[in-house]
């Protein structure tokens, strides 16, 4: 391994690389595809906490390594994540061109709540404090209310409703 690269850092830094880059591209094809802003959030949801079930060892790198550390500082690791912030804002600013969601909310601040609570969600799997374990039906059912759950709060927020 280390006649390819010099020290842990860049072998995180290089599979940071490798698998962002392949992740940014779904994300970009769901912001620009046809459907509703929230179609487009949960497909969003769906594809982010979903890949804690198909690549847990990847995303416990991520999380644990990549993310928490002062690796995740560099300027070329910034711009990748702030594409993903870009990618997510374009899906809220065309829900409110559409009428979907509301216009007096800034469309930045709206993503980095909505990856925000993606990020702890994920963040909770990683550490092991959703009890889910094992794989499975269960595991992939957990995953989609997840998703399910995280867009409908976003949009929907945490007042009850009138039955």
């Amino acid at each position: 391994m280390y006649h390819y690269f010099r020290n842990k850092e860049e072998i995180l830094a290089s599979a940071f690389e490798e698998r962002w880059t392949g992740f940014l591209a779904v994300i970009e094809a769901i912001a620009t595809r046809e459907g509703t802003s929230q179609d487009r959030l949960r497909s969003v949801a769906a594809l982010i906490l979903n890949a804690f079930r198909r690549r847990p060892d990847w995303v416990k790198v991520l999380v644990l390594e990549i993310q928490r550390s002062s690796r995740f500082a560099a300027p070329e690791q910034i711009r990748a994540v702030g594409r993903l912030f870009d990618l997510v804002a374009r899906i809220v600013r065309a829900g409110q061109e559409a009428g979907e969601l509301r216009k007096d909310v800034d469309p930045r601040v709206a993503c980095f709540m909505f990856v925000g609570a993606l990020d702890l969600v994920i963040t909770s799997m990683v550490l092991g404090l959703t009890n889910i374990q094992g794989g499975g039906e269960q595991e992939r059912r957990y995953h989609d209310m997840a998703a399910d759950s995280v867009v409908d709060v976003f949009l929907r927020g945490m007042e009850q409703r009138e039955a």
